[in-house]
């Protein structure tokens, strides 16, 4: 009976640690770390975003609840008696001032307190009070929160000097060099420094020949002219006159 051979064991590990690797190996090694290091990156940088979506989920609903609160606090306004006000004052002490400064700026609006104050207390209610509480009446000071408040929202109100009123030119400069055109073909009429009656029985018919040769234009622009007497025609025309010659 032949003995039983003995079984060769072989450690491939070692193997192919000592044989060298071929060049498609090494490719996609490369390509593999390459892979590993652009997951971590994505993997950052969707972690920042999801933390970015928490975070504006919370300011999201924060303002959510802020506008139902604002929305809230708005039916108290406009405050109608003593205790109301004071329940007001409490209020503003406890709660949110900023957004009760911002609801009584925008009750203000633009025209100011002089206007819109009605919107905040009620005419019956203010006409109880004053600043200092002399002459009988109730002392706003002595609401100290509500006070305070309204002083910065009347202070935020856009309210100023009302802007005065720039007139425009009489005419325009085409305007202008047809009418001295005309008062020049009038000029012998117009000009005349005589004072006998017959220059002064000339004049009104030569302020109405100019008043007939003005441009339909100026006409209907400016009616006066159309129907012009002379002291008006000479107001208008006297200074444009001397300024052209």
């Amino acid at each position: 009976m032949a003995t039983p051979r003995k079984i060769r064991q072989i450690n491939y590990r070692a193997t192919a640690e000592k044989s060298p690797k071929c060049s498609n190996c090494q490719s996609m090694e490369e390509l593999k770390d390459f892979f590993k290091s652009e997951m971590a990156v994505l993997s950052g940088q969707f972690k920042l975003v999801l933390e970015e979506q928490a975070q504006q989920k919370i300011q999201i609903a924060q303002l959510l609840r802020e506008r139902s609160e604002a929305e809230g606090l708005s039916s108290l306004f406009p405050v109608t008696d003593k205790d109301e006000l004071i329940c007001l004052d409490h209020q503003i002490e406890l709660g949110n001032r900023n957004w009760f400064v911002k609801i009584m700026t925008e009750l203000l609006g633009s025209s100011g307190p002089k206007a819109n104050l009605k919107y905040i207390i009620t005419d019956e209610l203010a006409m109880q009070y004053n600043v200092d509480g002399i002459l009988g009446k109730a002392s706003l000071k002595s609401l100290s929160f509500f006070y305070k408040a309204l002083l910065d929202a009347i202070s935020n109100c856009a309210v100023g000097p009302p802007k005065s009123r720039q007139r425009c030119a009489n005419f325009t400069p085409e305007e202008e060099a047809e009418l001295v055109a005309l008062v020049k073909a009038n000029q012998s009429v117009l000009e005349n420094k005589k004072s006998d009656a017959i220059t002064w029985k000339q004049k009104p018919s030569g302020w109405e020949k100019l008043a007939t040769g003005v441009p339909r234009t100026v006409k209907t622009c400016h009616p006066p002219v159309k129907t012009c007497h002379p002291r008006p025609m000479t107001r208008h025309l006297k200074p444009l006159w001397t300024s052209k010659f």
